[in-house]
């Protein structure tokens, strides 16, 4: 998704918020669907927390935090988190070639398969998964979603409890 309309620091926070809450409930209906299904739905929808583009994207509303809350005590706590972002993007275990694509981690096997076949269907990228075991990938989701799912969540309640998120949401 490209952005198009620029939110202020305050509106980001807000949607944000939305998107997160929304995300929770969602995931509690999913809760009895098949395992790999449930993971992918869940990797689907949080990816506008990881897609650079996204005005969600979990970096830009860090920085938004931390500058409406510039002169607080709790804006090393959110560039501590900010820090760590990459990690959970990327979910860097390990560095390997799979067939001849240079994997980064765990994150960019997620993308194989949200990518190949449920967001966009990338030819090339679907080709790819038919070819290796399916336990590997199902294996990359489950540890994507728990991992990022974890941290999506430290990072709504630390700026839940450090800003009126209703005041936030009021403005979307």
């Amino acid at each position: 998704m490209i952005e198009t309309y620029k939110p202020n620091d305050k509106e980001r926070i807000g949607v944000f918020s939305s998107c997160v809450e929304d995300y929770f409930l969602f995931k509690d209906a999913i809760e009895d669907v098949d395992e790999i299904f449930n993971i992918s739905i869940r990797l689907i929808l949080m990816r506008k927390f990881y897609a650079p583009k996204d005005a969600v994207e979990i970096k830009k509303v860090l920085r938004s935090f931390m500058k409406l809350k510039e002169d607080s005590d709790c804006v090393d706590g959110a560039r501590e988190m900010l820090r760590e972002f990459d990690k959970y993007k990327k979910l860097p275990y390990i560095s390997f070639e799979y067939y001849g694509q240079h994997m980064k981690g765990l994150g960019d096997l997620v993308d194989e398969v949200l990518y190949s076949t449920f967001l966009h269907g990338d030819i090339k990228r679907l080709i790819r998964i038919s070819r290796g075991p399916e336990d590997i990938y199902n294996a990359a989701m489950q540890t994507g979603a728990k991992d990022r799912e974890k941290y999506l969540l430290e990072v709504y309640n630390y700026i839940k409890s450090n800003i009126d998120l209703e005041d936030c949401q009021k403005i979307c």
